[in-house]
């Protein structure tokens, strides 16, 4: 069975440009957006809850346990069966689930994208610019630029949700998990790709680096991105390009919501030095 791992973290943060990156490497299989993290703690909750299963548990805790357990690796174990020897997964609930994760496959290495929120909030203002025409905000009030980005910034948000699972990893000091922030990887992306390496590994002594070349990336992502109104692209392919300045954010949100983004989340700003020094 291939090896899982997993791919999470903030949206709008080259997660597309890190799977596209790892595919070139026949060992590894990273995966466009996938719904195995949702099937998965579906599965644990269902079972969790029904009156059926905790009967069971009453009965014989340890016969209950153990079905679980089967039931959820077996899920894990062949997802991708036929796959390469390491897939990646991609699904940024990962990281609100790494305890389920670890406790059905403890040898897991999570790469977590992380982003300035700034640039996060101003990226996607950037796609919406660019077709507002199409627009499915439920109200008028969430069409401003501050509401919008409350929306998105909210716990239950795209962004603020991610940022909550990245601070979560954090909290628990997950000694699998690799950080990676979307300016390195478009800077130096043999840097970054060398952190994955050392980390894998640590799990398999057999998988070596790879040469991956920055300059033609192909396009893996599958992801329709009509489903979410063209306004989320799933792209990173062609040359990797090094990032816009640090400032850039500012051409799509002005500067005390600047200051607010930053302000909503002081654990994930503090830890990755996310908007010191302006």
């Amino acid at each position: 069975m291939p090896k899982l791992h997993v791919v999470t973290g903030l949206p709008r943060s080259g997660s597309t440009l890190l799977c596209n990156l790892l595919c070139q490497n026949p060992a590894v299989w990273a995966s466009s957006t996938s719904p195995l993290c949702q099937v998965v703690a579906r599965v644990s909750h269902d079972m969790s809850t029904a009156q059926e299963f905790k009967s069971d548990l009453i009965g014989n805790r340890a016969a209950a346990e153990g079905t679980l357990d089967r039931v959820l690796r077996g899920i894990v174990d062949h997802y991708y069966e036929g796959s390469r020897p390491h897939v990646f997964d991609k699904g940024r609930g990962w990281s609100l689930n790494s305890r389920l994760l670890r406790s059905i496959s403890p040898q897991s290495v999570i790469l977590a994208m992380i982003r300035d929120p700034r640039e996060v909030i101003a990226s996607i203002e950037k796609q919406h610019a660019a077709n507002p025409q199409i627009d499915d905000t439920p109200t008028g009030l969430a069409k401003t630029a501050w509401a919008r980005a409350e929306v998105f910034m909210a716990p239950e948000g795209m962004v603020g949700s991610a940022i909550l699972g990245v601070e979560d990893l954090l909290r628990r000091q997950d000694p699998h998990v690799v950080y990676i922030d979307t300016r390195a990887l478009c800077t130096d992306p043999a840097k970054v790709l060398g952190k994955v390496y050392d980390e894998l590994g640590r799990i398999d002594a057999e998988l070596v680096p790879f040469k991956h070349d920055f300059t033609q990336v192909e396009k893996t992502a599958t992801d329709v991105d009509g489903l979410y109104l063209h306004k989320f692209p799933h792209d990173g392919d062609g040359a990797v390009r090094p990032p816009e300045g640090l400032h850039a954010w500012r051409e799509w949100v002005s500067e005390d919501l600047g200051q607010q983004i930053v302000a909503r989340y002081p654990y994930y700003a503090k830890a990755f030095g996310y908007g010191q020094g302006g």
